[in-house]
Parts: C-alpha cells; sequence; structure tokens
C-alpha cells in the first residue's frame, strides 16, 4: 500500500541545473519523515542536462518524482506541479532558493493550526546575495528579487501586501479551485512577465479566503550577479508594464479601441517629461534616478502591451 503524503514540494526549473540540484537538495533534507511529505519537480524544457542530473542524483529517494513539462512557461510547469501532487497541501520552491530544514513542517504547522484554514501559506523570503548589492538598488526594485519579509511576527496579508512564488503554498483543492495558475501570464523563457501570482492572490480574496504569512515559513534565495545589472532591471521593468497591460485587457475585456485610447493616456505622460529618455542612457547614478527611469520603461512596457506589440 502507498502511503498519501500530507504535503507535496514542487520545484519548477528550466536550464538551471546547478542551482535546481541546490533546491532539491534542501528538500531532501527536510525534517518531515519521506511518508508525510514528497518531492515534485518539474523540467521545464530544459536542455542543459538537468532532468538527468536531478534523477541521477535524487532518483533513488522514494519521495522524489521528477516530470518533464514541454511547454515553456513557469505557470504551465506549476499547474503539471500541483496536478501531479499527491499531497493535501502544496509548496512551492523556487529553484534558485533553498529551503530551511523544517519549512514544509512549518508549512504544516500553520495550516494545522490556523482558524479559519487559509487559503495560502507565505513566508519570508531571505536574500543569498551572490555579488554585492549595487549602490542605486532601491528596496523599492529589489522587490523584484523576490526578497520579501513582512516582520518577525505572523500576519494576514491584505491588499497593501504580497506574496511571491519563491515561498507559498496552497491547500490542493484551492489550486483545483481556482485552476491553477493562468498560462498567459509568468515568466517564459526570457520573457519576464510577472502577475500570475496577483490573479491567484485575487481569486483567493474574492473567495474570502486568507493569505497567512508566517516568518518560521523560511527559505533563502540567491541573488546571482546577472540579476544585478542594470540592464536585467530595465528589462525586468519593460515585462512588469508588458504584465499589466494583459492582466489590465483580461480584467476589463477591454477592446480595441479602448486599449488605443489607454495606450495613448500613457504616452502623453511620458511625452511631458521627454528628460527621461536621455537619463536613462545614462549609468545609474542614485537610487531615485534609475526608480524613475524603470518606472519610465515600465510604461512603455504597458503601451507595448496594450498595442500587442511584445513579442
Amino acid at each position: 500500500m502507498v502511503n498519501t503524503p500530507r504535503i507535496s514540494a514542487v520545484v519548477c526549473t528550466h536550464n538551471r541545473k546547478a542551482y535546481a540540484l541546490q533546491a532539491v537538495d534542501s528538500l531532501a533534507r527536510q525534517t518531515l519523515p519521506a511518508q508525510v511529505a514528497e518531492i515534485v519537480v518539474v523540467d521545464n524544457a530544459s536542455d542543459d542536462g538537468t532532468f538527468e542530473a536531478l534523477t541521477g542524483e535524487f532518483g533513488h529517494l522514494p519521495h522524489f518524482r521528477c516530470l518533464r513539462e514541454p511547454r515553456l512557461g513557469l505557470s504551465a510547469a506549476r499547474n503539471t506541479g500541483w496536478k501531479a501532487a499527491r499531497g493535501e497541501f502544496v509548496a512551492f520552491l523556487d529553484d534558485d532558493a533553498r529551503a530551511q530544514p523544517d519549512w514544509l513542517a512549518a508549512i504544516l504547522e500553520v495550516f494545522d493550526s490556523a482558524v479559519p484554514t487559509p487559503g495560502c501559506v507565505a513566508g519570508k523570503i531571505a536574500a543569498h546575495w551572490e555579488a554585492p548589492r549595487p549602490p542605486w538598488l532601491s528596496d523599492h526594485m529589489a522587490m523584484c528579487l523576490a526578497i520579501l519579509d513582512w516582520g518577525d511576527k505572523p500576519l494576514a496579508i491584505g491588499k497593501d501586501k504580497h506574496f511571491a512564488g519563491a515561498n507559498m503554498a496552497f491547500p490542493r483543492r484551492v489550486l483545483e479551485e481556482a485552476k491553477g495558475f493562468p498560462e498567459f501570464l509568468g515568466r517564459k523563457g526570457k520573457k519576464l512577465l510577472s502577475n500570475e501570482e496577483i490573479l491567484v492572490s485575487r481569486y483567493l480574496d474574492d473567495h474570502g479566503l486568507i493569505t497567512l504569512y508566517h516568518p518560521d515559513v523560511l527559505v533563502r534565495h540567491s541573488i546571482q550577479p546577472a540579476r544585478l545589472r542594470e540592464g536585467w532591471f530595465i528589462s525586468r521593468s519593460y515585462w512588469q508594464g508588458v504584465s499589466n497591460a494583459i492582466m489590465h485587457v483580461r480584467e476589463n475585456k477591454t477592446a480595441w479601441p479602448g486599449r488605443l485610447s489607454a495606450a495613448l493616456r500613457v504616452a502623453a505622460g511620458l511625452a511631458k517629461r521627454p528628460s527621461w529618455i536621455w537619463l536613462a542612457c545614462l549609468p545609474a547614478a542614485d537610487r531615485e534616478r534609475f526608480d524613475f527611469t524603470c518606472d519610465r520603461v515600465g510604461k512603455l512596457g504597458f503601451i507595448s502591451g496594450l498595442l500587442g506589440l511584445a513579442g
């Protein structure tokens, strides 16, 4: 007779073999026994030997499975993961994050003790800086790196706060009812689309389900040097604008005339202060100026998304 685990830990990965091995190793070292927790890895169209490396390293574990999802996209991979999960609860860990040994135990403790049962449990995401933090990187822009700390006390996350996909867990039935993650949003290769977690959060709010943050639910997120360059944040800001536009059009069912009108309004706002174009060509000198540049680039992304120009 096969034991049914209480919780499934899902890791989705695309061409990050070394990081994925570390993430799964942190799950293999969890304090919960294998009968209680399973590990489900989704290899999302990798071509760097990720699947072979993971199965070679962890394939002997009775509670480990590695699946392949050929459709490129984080949301598609996450949906494959939770649908394959056998646990009552499903926890998601990014492939470049490492969970504390009691991560899954802490998640179960929150789900079991909270009344009513949360629709989502989220936790602290501490940064593991692989290179020094640039002086031009503000706390606001650092949020793009999935660093999250809402303090050292449990709290219900309202609309003024958010959770991050690097460290989140749901009852499986909630994911079923919400139909998982929207596959028109979320990372797709080099397209830094986002907002898929925002739509899941809105589903929870609309259905009276709370999201509970607990500091003991802790992971450490690797911040790679490539993500500490100005160009990465410029690209991230552009795709955030595209994501906002896609979500705006979907939620408001905006027809083409409305999309064009909205794009023209945003463009008119940018034209009132054209000096930002010159500033964007200069190296980041301070946090305020770089934040301003990223904000304007995000508006360009919003226009591009409204007009369907984002490639």
